[in-house]
C-alpha cells in the first residue's frame, strides 16, 4: 500500500461573512489559516481511496458529488473511492463549499450579505 498526504491553504479576505452566526458576522482578521487536506491511499491492486477534509462549516451534497466526479475523471482506468468531509469551522466563509442552492435555502440573509458591495 502507498500513502500520500497534502494540504493547501484556502483563500480568505477581510470582510467575508462567517458561517453559522446570527446576526451575520464578518471576518476582521485571519487568526489562523483554513486548509483543505487530502490523504490518498493506493492499494496493491491500484485501487485509490481518497479522503478530503475541508475547514468549512459544511459541504453540500451537490458540490461534493461534482468534486467526486471531477476527481474520478482524473483516474479514468482505476477504481476510485472518495470521501469529503468538513471540520464544521465557523471561521470559514459561509458559502465556501455548499454551493449557492444550499446557501439560498438555509442561509438566505447570509447569501445576500456575501454579494459584493457596489
Amino acid at each position: 500500500m502507498k500513502v500520500g498526504v497534502s494540504a493547501g491553504k484556502l483563500p480568505s479576505r477581510i470582510g467575508m461573512p462567517l458561517s453559522g452566526y446570527r446576526p451575520i458576522r464578518r471576518s476582521a482578521a485571519e487568526h489562523r489559516p483554513l486548509y483543505v487536506r487530502v490523504t490518498l491511499f493506493e492499494s496493491g491492486a491500484g485501487e485509490l481511496f481518497i479522503a478530503i477534509l475541508i475547514d468549512a462549516l459544511a459541504v453540500g451534497k451537490k458540490w461534493s458529488e461534482q468534486m467526486k466526479g471531477r476527481i474520478r475523471r482524473l483516474f479514468p482506468n482505476r477504481r476510485v473511492h472518495v470521501a469529503i468531509a468538513s471540520t464544521h469551522s465557523h471561521s470559514s466563509h459561509v458559502n465556501a463549499l455548499c454551493g449557492d442552492e444550499v446557501v439560498v435555502r438555509v442561509f438566505p440573509d447570509v447569501f445576500v450579505a456575501a454579494e459584493p458591495d457596489e
